[in-house]
Formats: structure tokens, C-alpha cells, sequence
């Protein structure tokens, strides 16, 4: 299993539970995994919140809806 940045997902059922929820709300786990990356990438940058949201616009804009 690959090392994350996010306890939760460094364990199997950790990684079960997001799986889960990500579904339940829609979300592909992999989008999910973008948003969380783009966030750590970021953490204690400097004008960082602009960067994350211009980042998070392009992410969520590549989602296509689950039905």
C-alpha cells in the first residue's frame, strides 16, 4: 500500500470507509484523492488559498455526475 499524507487512507479500512462515503455523495474516490492532494500540495504556501480554489474550479469541473 502507498504511503499517503492522510492517516485515513493509510490503512485499508480507512481507505474502505472514504470509499464509502465518496460513492454515497457521488464522488469518485479518485476526484477525491485530486482535492486532497491539491490541498496538501498547498498547505503553508503563500497566497495559497487563490492557488487551492482556482485548483479545486479545475478538478470539480472535470467531475461527471454519478447517477
Amino acid at each position: 500500500m502507498a504511503h499517503n499524507s492522510v492517516v485515513l487512507l493509510d490503512n485499508e479500512e480507512g481507505e474502505k470507509l472514504v470509499k464509502a462515503a465518496c460513492k454515497d455523495q457521488g464522488l469518485h474516490f479518485d476526484e477525491f484523492g485530486a482535492l486532497v492532494r491539491a490541498e496538501l500540495e498547498l498547505i503553508g504556501k503563500q497566497e495559497n488559498r487563490k492557488e487551492l480554489f482556482a485548483r479545486f474550479d479545475d478538478i470539480l469541473e472535470r467531475i461527471q455526475p454519478t447517477e
